[in-house]
């Protein structure tokens, strides 16, 4: 039924429903609809309906149709008393018949309202997932650290001293180890840059003739642990050879299991991808509170002393040529810890300047220059006391062995000099010269150690 065909001059009819989303009210008759709808909040987006209406209507589109209507009524009363005194009428506007759009059913009403909110709601949805994806941006940015919680045991020097060697290397840097120990090796701290959380299975077994110790031995030994925020950390040991930690260089082989991420920025940085489970890798180790180049002077000391023991015994020229060995060693190791030590500077700086050359020059002469003129000068003194070989053998041992190390001061203050004469050459091309004259100069010293592991070899081999 059209709106105009409905009978607008009836209010006092219960026969009025109020339409809600949750359901309808009602009946009630017009008269009370009015009396709410002095309510704005009760009576705002108020429907309606009736029986004889096709849909459900807006309560003010009804309340026009009544006022209409008595207007309309009032008219025709006018026209007939008007016709009863002979006065001539106005010909009435007659309204327009006004085509009533079918509202939509109650479901249809319900899911506008829901398809507005969701209109309100689309742009506060788009500034806050703006926000969560700033915030994770942010998050990732300044936890692009490394760091780790100093344990009991360890000493804050050496905290320091890792905290500059370690940074951060990636959110998903393989779990690759270094290894440091407690003054009393009650307690081995495995310290690597990676996010993971593992369970870790250790496998410890010395190098043969590699030991701190006066007599032959070996020493081999399990243990399991936790790795949490970069820390590895193992007190309770497995012996399987010996009965204690002994300073010296071990093979270690690690099998990692049950990985996870670490923490939340690490999750999210990969995606939430769980990190690769059962990692097995293998390192050498060098179990000294002192560092490894330490190590191989005590290591050095040792064989003296060991020698002065052994004096009057065949093994005497094959300790010769095994401290020799060891001084080969100590050379290669002095020169790795240079040339990390110069790449190190060459990928922190931007830019060479004056300060930053004279700081590395500083930290240098400090270091490994004073460490390398020391170690030469106590070996050439070790070589001129040695009365097992002959002294042209002698000559020539020194010689070679002072060729090497004047080498690696000559490569290190090339380098150092063409930084202050920079602008001739690009920083690239003067680090690009440094790695290939130190890669040549690992290489002839790692030929000289393959020589005299091989003719130790067969030392000793005639000795027994």
């Amino acid at each position: 039924m059209k709106l105009s065909n409905f009978d607008w001059t009836d209010k006092s009819s219960i026969r009025w429903f109020i339409i809600r989303k949750e359901g309808h009210e009602g009946p009630y008759d017009f008269f009370y609809l009015e009396e709410l709808s002095k309510n704005k909040k009760k009576s705002q987006n108020l429907r309606i309906w009736a029986e004889g209406l096709e849909g459900p209507i807006d309560f003010f589109d009804a309340l026009n149709h009544f006022k209409k209507c008595n207007d309309l009524k009032r008219i025709e009363d006018l026209k007939v008393s008007n016709l009863n005194l002979n006065i001539p009428l106005a010909k009435p506007i007659e309204p327009k018949e006004e085509v009533l759009v079918v509202p939509p059913s109650i479901d249809s009403i319900l899911k506008e309202g829901q398809n507005e909110n969701k209109r309100i709601k689309i742009p506060y949805v788009r500034l806050f997932l703006l926000f969560v994806v700033f915030a994770i941006y942010l998050g990732l940015h300044f936890n692009q650290k490394f760091y780790f919680s100093r344990p009991p045991k360890m000493s804050v020097s050496l905290h320091k001293e890792i905290l500059k060697e370690f940074q951060f290397e990636g959110w998903n840097k393989f779990p690759e180890f270094k290894g440091y120990i407690a003054p009393d090796y009650s307690e081995i701290w495995l310290i690597t840059s990676g996010f993971q959380t593992c369970d870790v299975n250790l496998s410890f077994n010395s190098n043969n003739g590699q030991l701190l110790s006066m007599s032959d031995e070996n020493v081999a030994f399990k243990s399991k642990g936790k790795l949490i925020n970069h820390v590895l950390k193992i007190n309770q040991f497995e012996f399987l050879e010996g009965q204690k930690i002994i300073p010296g260089v071990y093979n270690l082989e690690i099998l990692s299991d049950r990985c996870d991420w670490s923490n939340f920025w690490a999750s999210i940085a990969n995606f939430f991808q769980k990190p690769k489970n059962k990692i097995k890798s293998n390192i050498k180790l060098t179990l000294f509170t002192q560092g490894e180049m330490a190590f191989h002077k005590a290591m050095g000391d040792l064989i003296q002393k060991k020698i002065s023991r052994e004096k009057k015994r065949q093994k005497l020229e094959s300790l010769f040529w095994q401290d020799l060995l060891l001084k080969y060693q100590t050379l290669q190791a002095i020169t790795l810890q240079i040339q990390e030590r110069f790449e190190g500077y060459v990928i922190r700086t931007e830019s060479p300047t004056l300060k930053n050359i004279s700081d590395l020059k500083r930290v240098y002469s400090l270091n490994e220059s004073y460490f390398l003129t020391k170690f030469v000068s106590e070996s050439e003194n070790y070589f001129k006391k040695q009365k097992v070989i002959s002294l042209i053998e002698k000559d020539k041992i020194e010689n070679e062995f002072r060729l090497f190390a004047k080498k690696i001061g000559e490569i290190s203050m090339t380098f150092l000099e063409s930084l202050n004469e920079k602008q001739s050459k690009s920083i690239d091309s003067i680090s690009k010269k440094m790695k290939i004259d130190f890669k040549y100069l690992n290489d002839s010293m790692l030929k000289k150690i393959n020589e005299l592991t091989k003719s130790l070899d067969l030392k000793q081999q005639k000795a027994l």
